[in-house]
Parts: C-alpha cells; sequence; structure tokens
C-alpha cells in the first residue's frame, strides 16, 4: 500500500537502479533519495518521531543506506528494496530514540513510540 501523501512511488524499485546504486552511481542514489524521502519521512511520522528530528532521521537512513547497501538481495520470495529500506528506517529510529532516552532521561517518550515501529508492516 503506498502512504497517501506519496502516491506516485513506485511498487516496486527497478533492479537496474539497485545496480547503479551499488555500483556508487551518484545520479542513482540522488533518484533513490528522490524517489524514498519522502516515504521514510512518512515512517518518521507514523513512529510519532518529533517533526524537527525527521530530517535528521532522514539523513541517518540514506548514510545507512549507502553503508550498507551490498546486505540488499532479492534472495528469497517477498524481498522488497521498500521493505529493506524499512528496517533500515526502524533501525534508525529506535537508534534515535535510544540516544534522545539517554541523553534526555527527565523527557516523557510515549511507549507507543516503540510499538508503532512494528506498524510499518502495511507499508512494504
Amino acid at each position: 500500500m503506498t502512504p497517501p501523501d506519496n502516491p506516485n512511488l513506485p511498487d516496486t524499485t527497478s533492479t537496474s537502479l539497485i545496480l547503479r546504486i551499488k555500483q556508487r552511481d551518484e545520479t542513482a542514489w540522488r533518484r533513490l533519495v528522490e524517489l524514498y524521502s519522502r516515504l521514510v519521512l512518512y515512517w518518521c511520522r507514523k513512529a510519532d518521531v518529533p517533526s524537527q528530528d525527521r530530517r535528521d532521521i532522514l539523513q541517518d537512513v540514506f548514510r545507512t543506506a549507502f553503508a550498507s547497501i551490498d546486505t540488499f538481495s532479492k534472495s528469497k520470495p517477498g524481498d522488497t528494496f521498500r521493505g529493506w529500506l524499512r528496517s533500515v528506517t526502524r533501525t534508525c529510529i529506535a537508534d534515535y530514540l535510544t540516544v534522545r532516552m539517554t541523553r534526555y532521561p527527565s523527557e516523557k517518550f510515549s511507549t507507543d513510540t516503540f510499538f508503532s515501529l512494528s506498524s510499518y508492516s502495511t507499508f512494504s
């Protein structure tokens, strides 16, 4: 299901784009960021990340994706780039929350934020 705020996102990521990304093609990376930034921000909103922190997480997601793109493969039925990126996003959000809770222990964090990380399954 495509999020309502990004109706033009393709259902699948082209194999040729993925190959070019794995070859560190700068144009392909720009295209990937262009295609998926709104979706990553959508996932951040769904996880109740404060709006002022979403762009930082977005950068972390694409930095992590760049560093670990070679771990993505379509070796099993149902493997998708979007699912892999969602997993990267979930990890970055969890890391962000862990750091915030450690740095600012007096802040109130809703446990709903943690539980909402698992709610992405409908957005693969």
